[in-house]
Formats: C-alpha cells, sequence, structure tokens
C-alpha cells in the first residue's frame, strides 16, 4: 500500500484527472489543489516527500446467496494524513501487563497460568524511524542553524497522549522535535527568500532553527481553512524547501475520491506489478461515485431508496471521523444536499464481519454483546519525486499495527474520543501461528505478524471450576448445545482481545484506552476478572461496577491567556456551586435543560444556546460537556474560534460600540454569540434551499412525492424556527434587564468597581447586534414558514377547484342524461304495440321525432338553468331572484360572475392562471368574507349596509 500510494502523490496528471470533477463543489478539495497549483507555479516546496500511513481493514463474512467468495480482510478506508492512534497500543501492552501482575501478586501463580500478553508493540519507533530517516534526507546549504521535526498540531485536540510519544522518541534519538499549534504557525515561522523554513520556539530566547521536516498532526479538518490565515499557513509550509509527511499531494492522494477511482479496473496496475495489483484488489469493497450511481439507477427504473442504500456507507472526502453516514441516514442527509454536490461523495458496499461477541470496558460501565474490530496497518515511506512522475523510494517499511473494538451497532469509530477500545496484536508471533494467520491476508500485505485467533462467539460467562485453568484449548460447552473453542493462551498467537475504554479517572497522560486480555479467565476465574477490573476502577472487593451516576459534569477551560488548561476535567456540582457563588437551579439549566438560557450571577455568566454551555469568569472560560456525551463538530468550531477571541486584545465589537477593547468576559461572550447565530445560519441554509426548491417545482407540476417532501421540510423548519426564536427570546430577556447588563462588567467588578444600572452601552451594543441577526433568522424562517402555508392552501385550493371541475362535468353529463331519457320516455310510448291514430297519419314518425326532441332540450336546459342557480347560490348566499341578478349585474363592473370564476369552457380560473393570480383571488374572499361579517353586523344594528360589496377579482 505504501508504494501504491506514493506512486500516486507523484503521478500529478493522474491524480488532477481523478479530482477534477470535485473541483467544482468540494471547496475542501478545491483548497488544497489551489494551494498545490500556487507551489507548483512558484517552483516552491521540495522533491523529497515522507508519509505516515494506515490501511485500516474489517473481515468481511459475504451472504451465503453471495458470490463474493469466503470470508477475507476489506480494506476500510487509507489513511495518508494526520494517522492518529499509532501510540495507544503500547500503553494499552504495558497497562494489561502491569494490571495481570498486580492481580496475582497475593497468590504465587506460575507463569504459564498467567494470560500471556501481547509483547510491546514497535509502532512509536516505526514512526520515529521513518521522520528520522526524512530529517536526514534533508538537503540544505551548510549553515551554522540547527535543523529540527516541526510538529503541527491542533490547539484544541486532547489527543496529546498518541503525539508526545513521538515527540519523545525524535528527542531520545538526538533529532529536535517542536510542537507549534496551527495558529501560531505564521507568527511562530518565517520563510526566506531561498525556500528556507526558520521555526523560533518559546523556549530558545528568539534563536531561530531551520525545519528539516513539517509532519502534520493538524490541517485535516476543512473548519481550519475557512479563513486566509488557515491557508496561507498551510501554503507557507508547502512552499518552504523542507520535507512535508505529507505534502499537498500525499494528502489528496487519501480521499475517498481516490479509493473509489482505484476500485476500478486497471487503475492499480499502473502503479503495481499484475501480481501486486491482484492482491491489493482483493480487499477492496465495491465503491462508487454517488452521481454515477444515481444515474444508473434511474436509467434501469430504479432510485435511491431504503432498498437500495440499507447496505451501503456514504463517505465525503474528509478525515477525522464522524463524516459518514450509514444506511438509511443517506436518505436523510442527501435530503440536505444538492442534486449537483452529489459528486462529492463515495458509495460503499457496507462490510459485514462475521457475529462475535465481547466484553468491552467503557467510560459508563461494562459492555456485553455483540462487536466488531477493525485492523490498522501502520505504514512509514520517504521518496524522491522525478519530474516525468517516477518516484525514487529512500525508506519504506511497515511501521506497525492497532486492533479495535467497538460494540456492533456503533458505526462512527473514534478512539480518541473515547467511543471505541483498542488494543495491540502481538508483535512476536510463534512461526506456526505466523504461517497459519498469513492465510487471512493477501500476498501483498505478507509481513512478520499475526491475525487473533476469532472463535465463532463468545458464550455468556458462568462459574466453572478452576481446575479447568490447565486445560488449554478445550471446548467450552453453551446453553444451546453447540460449543466453541476455547483460545489457549499459553501461546503467541492466541490473543484475543476484550476492548474497552478507561475511566476518565484514569491519567491524563496514560492512553485512554483499556483492553482486557480475559477471555479465558473470565470464564475460568471470574474472581480474579473482577480483580483487574477493580483495581483498574480503584473499587473494593465485592462492588458492582456499573455506569457513573455521580452529580458530575465535564469541561475544558481556558486561561485569561486563551490556552487551554484542562481537557474533558471532571467537577462535581457541588464543587462548581461553591467556586462559583451559584446556585444548585443554574447547574440544572446548564446539565440538563434544553431551553436557550443567558443568566448572570455576581462573579460569572452562564450560557445554554444550542450547542454549548459555557461558563464565564473575568478570567476563566469553563465549556461544558455534559458527562457522557459525545464532543460535536459545532463545539470544536467554537473552541478554536474561542481561542483566537481570547488570544486578540482587540475584539471585534459592534458597530456604534464605545471603545475598541472589549474586556475578557464579552469577548468570550462575542465568541459564544458568533457561534450560536453562525449555527443558526448554516442550520437554515441547509433547510432553505430545499424548501425553496420544492416551492418552485410545485409551481410546475404538484405531486404526491413533491407534497410528502414539503411536508417534511416544513416540519423541518418549524423545529428550526422555534430553536431560533428560543435563542432571539434569549437574548431580547437580557436586553430588557438593565441590572443584569451592568452586572456583566466580571471584570471591573473584580477590580471592585462597580456600574450604574444605565451604564451598559457596551454589553448593549453587542447583544443588540447579534439580537438583530437572530431576529433576522427568526423572520425569514418565518416567511419562509408562511410561504409553505399559503402554498399548501394554494394547492388545496386548485386540488379543490379541479375536483369541483370535474365534479361540474358529471352533472352537466347527469342533466344530459336527464334530456335525452326525457326524449327516450316518449319513444317509447309512441313504440307501444297501442292503437291510436298517430300511426295513421303520414306525419306521426316526424312529429313523434320532434316531440322528443323538443322535451329533450327543454330537460336538458332547465337542468342547466337550475345547476347555475345551484352555483349563484353558493358563491353569493341567498337572496331573490331579483336580487341575484341585479349583484351578478353588478358583478360584471365589480365583483365578476360565475364564468370569471369559473373561466372559459368550464375550466377554473385557479388552475388557469398562475399561483401569484390564485393568491389574489384568495386575498380578495378572505376580503369578501370579511365584508360580509361587517355588512351583517350593520344590517342587524342599524338596518343600513352602508357600503357595497368589495371587488372580487377585475376582468382585463
Amino acid at each position: 500500500m505504501n508504494t501504491l500510494y506514493l506512486s500516486i502523490a507523484s503521478n500529478v496528471e493522474w491524480l488532477e484527472a481523478v479530482i477534477a470533477p470535485l473541483l467544482e463543489h468540494d471547496d475542501f478539495t478545491r483548497t488544497l489543489w489551489y494551494i498545490f497549483r500556487q507551489v507548483r507555479d512558484a517552483g516552491g516546496g521540495s522533491d523529497i516527500a515522507a508519509g505516515i500511513f494506515r490501511s485500516d481493514y474489517m473481515l468481511h463474512l459475504p451472504a451465503p446467496s453471495s458470490s463474493e467468495g469466503t470470508a477475507g480482510l476489506k480494506q476500510v478506508e487509507m489513511n495518508t494524513f494526520s494517522c492518529a492512534g499509532a501510540c495507544h497500543a503500547e500503553n494499552v501492552v504495558n497497562m494489561h501487563r502491569h494490571l495481570a501482575k498486580v492481580a496475582h501478586a497475593s497468590k504465587p501463580i506460575g507463569k504459564k497460568s498467567l494470560p500471556n500478553l501481547a509483547e510491546a508493540t514497535e509502532n512509536t519507533d516505526g514512526i520515529v524511524r521513518t521522520l528520522q530517516a526524512a530529517h536526514e534526507a534533508y538537503d540544505s546549504p551548510p549553515t551554522d542553524r540547527q535543523t529540527c521535526i516541526l510538529m503541527v498540531v491542533q490547539p484544541w485536540n486532547f489527543n496529546v497522549a498518541d503525539e508526545r510519544p513521538i515527540e519523545y522518541g525524535l528527542w531520545a534519538g538526538e533529532v529536535p522535535c517542536y510542537r507549534c499549534e496551527w495558529p501560531d504557525v505564521l507568527s511562530s515561522t518565517r520563510l526566506l527568500d531561498n525556500g528556507m523554513l526558520l521555526y523560533t520556539p518559546t523556549t530558545t530566547s528568539g534563536m531561530e532553527i531551520e525545519v528539516s521536516v513539517v509532519y502534520y498532526r493538524a490541517g485535516y479538518d476543512e473548519t481550519e481553512y475557512l479563513t486566509d490565515l488557515g491557508r496561507q499557513t498551510r501554503l507557507q509550509l508547502e512552499m518552504s524547501k523542507a520535507i512535508k509527511c505529507p505534502d499537498v499531494l500525499g494528502h489528496l492522494a487519501g480521499i475517498k475520491r481516490v479509493q473509489q477511482a482505484l476500485a476500478e479496473p486497471d487503475n492499480v496496475k499502473r502503479f503495481l506489478s499484475q501480481e501486486q495489483a491482484k492482491d491489493v484488489q482483493s480487499v477492496f469493497m465495491s465503491l462508487q461515485n454517488l452521481s454515477t450511481l444515481a444515474t444508473e439507477l434511474e436509467a434501469s427504473g430504479k432510485a435511491l431508496d431504503e432498498d437500495t442504500v440499507r447496505d451501503q456507507v456514504l463517505k465525503p472526502n474528509l478525515e477525522g471521523g464522524g463524516h459518514n453516514f450509514y444506511g438509511t441516514e443517506i436518505l436523510d442527509h442527501l435530503h440536505r444536499v444538492q442534486r449537483r454536490e452529489w459528486c462529492k461523495f463515495t458509495v460503499m458496499q457496507r462490510i459485514e464481519p462475521p457475529p462475535l461477541n465481547g466484553l468491552l470496558l467503557l467510560d459508563g460501565g461494562v459492555y456485553q454483546g455483540p462487536v466488531v474490530s477493525e485492523l490498522g496497518v501502520l505504514g512509514g515511506v520517504v521518496w524522491r519525486r522525478s519530474a516525468n512522475g517516477d518516484s525514487e523510494i529512500i525508506r519504506n517499511e511497515m511501521a506497525g499495527f492497532s486492533f479495535k473494538t467497538k460494540p456492533k451497532g456503533v458505526n462512527q469509530l473514534n478512539v480518541a474520543k473515547m467511543r471505541a477500545g483498542r488494543s495491540p496484536l502481538p508483535s512476536q508471533p510463534s512461526s506456526s501461528a505466523r504461517d497459519e494467520s498469513r492465510s487471512w491476508l493477501p500476498r501483498a500485505f505478507d509481513q512478520p505478524f499475526a491475525l487473533p485467533t476469532i472463535p465463532a462467539r463468545y458464550p455468556a460467562p458462568e462459574a466453572f471450576t478452576p481446575s479447568l485453568l490447565d486445560r488449554p484449548g478445550e471446548s467450552i460447552p453453551n446453553d444451546d448445545g453447540t460449543s466453541i473453542l476455547e483460545p489457549d493462551l499459553s501461546r503467541d498467537h492466541s490473543h484475543v482481545g476484550l476492548d474497552a475504554i478507561s475511566h476518565p479517572h484514569s491519567s491524563p497522560d496514560a492512553v485512554s484506552v483499556f483492553v482486557l486480555v480475559i477471555t479465558r479467565v473470565f470464564h475460568r476465574e471470574p474472581k480474579a476478572a473482577a480483580a483487574i477490573i477493580s483495581l483498574f476502577f480503584h473499587l473494593p472487593s465485592g462492588r458492582k461496577i456499573k455506569p457513573s451516576n455521580e452529580l458530575k459534569l465535564r469541561c475544558t477551560e481556558f486561561d485569561e491567556n486563551g490556552n487551554v488548561t484542562l481537557v474533558n476535567g471532571e467537577f462535581r456540582k457541588s464543587e462548581l456551586i461553591a467556586k462559583y457563588s451559584l446556585l444548585p437551579r443554574d447547574l440544572r439549566k446548564i446539565d440538563s435543560s434544553v431551553l436557550p438560557h443567558i443568566l448572570v450571577r455576581p462573579s460569572a455568566i452562564l450560557i445554554n444556546l444550542l450547542h454549548l454551555k459555557c461558563l464565564i469568569k473575568h478570567n476563566r472560560v469553563l465549556v461544558f460537556d455534559v458527562y457522557g456525551s459525545t464532543d460535536s463538530y459545532a463545539q470544536s468550531l467554537f473552541m478554536y474560534d474561542l481561542e483566537g477571541k481570547l488570544r486578540t486584545k482587540q475584539a471585534s465589537t459592534p458597530a456604534g460600540a464605545v471603545g475598541g477593547n472589549l474586556p475578557y468576559e464579552f469577548r468570550a461572550l462575542e465568541a459564544v454569540l458568533i457561534s450560536v447565530t453562525q449555527g443558526l445560519e448554516s442550520e437554515f441554509e441547509g433547510v432553505r434551499e430545499p424548501v425553496v426548491r420544492v416551492l418552485r417545482e410545485l409551481e410546475e407540476d404538484i405531486d404526491r412525492d413533491k407534497l410528502r417532501h414539503l411536508l417534511i421540510y416544513s416540519k423541518k423548519l418549524g423545529t428550526f424556527e422555534q430553536k431560533a426564536r428560543l435563542v432571539r427570546d434569549a437574548i431580547d430577556d437580557l436586553l430588557e434587564a438593565d441590572d443584569d447588563l451592568a452586572a456583566m462588567y466580571l471584570t471591573e467588578k473584580a477590580h471592585d468597581r462597580e456600574r450604574e444600572e444605565d451604564n451598559h452601552e457596551e454589553v448593549e451594543l453587542l447583544l443588540e447586534s447579534y439580537h438583530k441577526v437572530a431576529d433576522e433568522i427568526v423572520q425569514v424562517s418565518s416567511n419562509l414558514t408562511s410561504a409553505i402555508r399559503n402554498t399548501e392552501e394554494i394547492v388545496r385550493a386548485i386540488l379543490d377547484a379541479n375536483r369541483n371541475s370535474l365534479m361540474l362535468l358529471e352533472i352537466k353529463f347527469s342533466i344530459a342524461t336527464l334530456g335525452i331519457s326525457v326524449g327516450m320516455f316518449i319513444a317509447a310510448l309512441y313504440g307501444m304495440n297501442l292503437e291510436n291514430f298517430i300511426e295513421e297519419t303520414n306525419y306521426g314518425f316526424g312529429a313523434v321525432t320532434v316531440v322528443s326532441a323538443v322535451l329533450s332540450w327543454v330537460a336538458w336546459r332547465f337542468g342547466l338553468a337550475r345547476l347555475r342557480k345551484v352555483q349563484r347560490l353558493s358563491m353569493w348566499g341567498e337572496g331573490s331572484s331579483a336580487n341575484k341578478r341585479e349583484r351578478v349585474g353588478q358583478g360584471r363592473g365589480g365583483r365578476g360572475s360565475w364564468r370569471d370564476v369559473e373561466g372559459p369552457r368550464g375550466q377554473p380560473v385557479i388552475a388557469q392562471r398562475g399561483l401569484g393570480q390564485a393568491v389574489e383571488g384568495i386575498k380578495h374572499a378572505d376580503r369578501m368574507r370579511a365584508w360580509k361579517e361587517t355588512h351583517k353586523t350593520l344590517h342587524d344594528m342599524h338596518k343600513d349596509p352602508r357600503a357595497g360589496p368589495p371587488v372580487l377579482y377585475q376582468r382585463r
């Protein structure tokens, strides 16, 4: 895989042809490609590149009716940029070994009785060796400057346990490595005219160090490129002569569009030999562009529905996890995306792993049930590009692997956010195990490691006798009479991990993942297994493990300089109440209330607006995350913006504000309001576009599907409008409270300076500006809601008019049939076998025919006259015939007649004229009803109608 992807990153022509369809609609891909073109046109960058890659696999078990063959590994995705998780496995191994020793320290147990845990893996060493090779390959003119590796990291990313070991490993190898946060790159680095990149560490008293390698652990999130500063940051790093790990081409090589292109026939053969290409293609699942799939389905008379997407995964060209959509989630997401943007997405057939039960220790307690696992194979590579697209490999090696497990049904897998387990695979398997395990892998991945022995399923834990501990590899009976092979834990290759996540109380320097290798220990010796868990949780023996139900809140803390001092720290509510002079009901509004609130307390401001729950002090900001919840994408973006606001003393004040320097608490408040209003605007745009599209389509054609979509969007818009209205009202309530506005000046109160209740111009202007934004959003959404309701009324009017037209036509046919029946009755009398004088005359037949026709015509005309009378009665109400005729006569100059409503040829005017005229007609009808009520009231009171009827419709 290393060779394949470095070859792709070196073939600019092929890569450009693959991503070209994305450049029009995919902003993120277009930004990266624009940066590459700028670097290429300026002659910048380096011809040497490096990469830390990770290829993820899952075991796929095809359905019995499928023609895919037997079970085997299938590739989930290929990660080429900022690959995480490599260092966790080593910490987990050390944790396992330590806990296993402690658990058995109370009694002498032979070495063979202990589970033979995996030896420490070499993931960190493999990555360090790759970066050292890139550092040595850096070619620069001889200078007196020291060279270093620059690790670019995210300021809000708490996954430092996966970054620090690499930094320490480089320093241990005599290679200086410095961390630089993404927002600080431009201020901490300088690009010389010769392409040399200089970095000024904060610990070197202004001394500049030449950067040899830029190792990206940031820059994969599209939010990092929303501003010019973010794009300029990546451009400056790419322009330098430093070796990038990876550069922008290596970054683009890892997007899902490239993975989809490689799954097409013969594309892999461009870069690998025939045999290698065959092995690589054997791990690919079916991948297809969403637009292409939709077109093919439409051509075959099908559509994207629950049946076609049930076994599919929708993937955008983004990294970082949490962006995929599974099964029927795809349909919900496509309703929010315009059809022309479907080309940004790749549809992959879902991997179906075999059924397997496991035991996971999660942050909420112990989970037992079905699990799925994922194998990540790490690789390190350094290569040199040539002008003709060829590449010279300087170093290429397998850097290690990891093995992650999660409960089945949890689609998104993000170990760094404590939502899945992680375990290493054994790094030194026996020769027999190595030979046995290679049958699972294609030859292209034939590396010296073994896959775990996977039993068919785990039985439920039950009591057993300790004497069975000395009988490894035996069968365990199940309740249904079947049995599974108990893995032999005395052999290195029998590592069967029960992945779990560490308790949140664990040390922040330790990996936050806990894998219990106790499959056999749990079945054979439950007390020993419970002892291990109790040690990890610091629980007394015999205490039952259960989800945490303590009154706690988890939060991230920013100091007065905007630096993150605490990540996901836990506080008891009682501690927060005492420390910040709060009331218990205040934290209830933060912890459990879904209604927006902005509460002002003597020394703090509490905010609960949409996705943000914050406590603002004069020199601190706490951003809450409810215990056990996940961090949202919007909250991560807010962290980035908040940090920038707090670090910038000169904040952007509203127009008309007095002074330009906002206090600390107002800068934090502004960051919250910006995030909330931007979130509302973004959500509204996602609802507005499909609503406008459906309304536009309804003007051309009314069908059931469009009406169903309009109903769905109407409900979503109603929910959004209510949410936006609550946010606006929360700000409005605060603006109405002068004492709260004056109390929001926390910095002045901290310096014993009190304000008058009416002296709060700065904060009032700040709140007014964002209140106006929220109010505009509410008004626009209300207008859109009104448009939906008007459209629904118009559609109902059109449908009613069409239904009435059909009923009218049916009545006319009935009248015509009645007239013909009258004539037929006369003819029937004439045709009876009775003697009469008519038969004796020569004109009898003609006379009967004429009389029958005349009577039929009279009956038909009489029926039509009565029909018109009924129609006029339904339009104009009760009254005498003279009055009705007078109203009709007046109507031709004012209110109109039935022909004005019915139109020529009996067709409804509403159906003939456009929706705009139909709306005007409805408005005129409303005025008519209002006039009728007023007319009746005046007539009853004064016997004086005073005014004539309003105009219903003017002839043109």
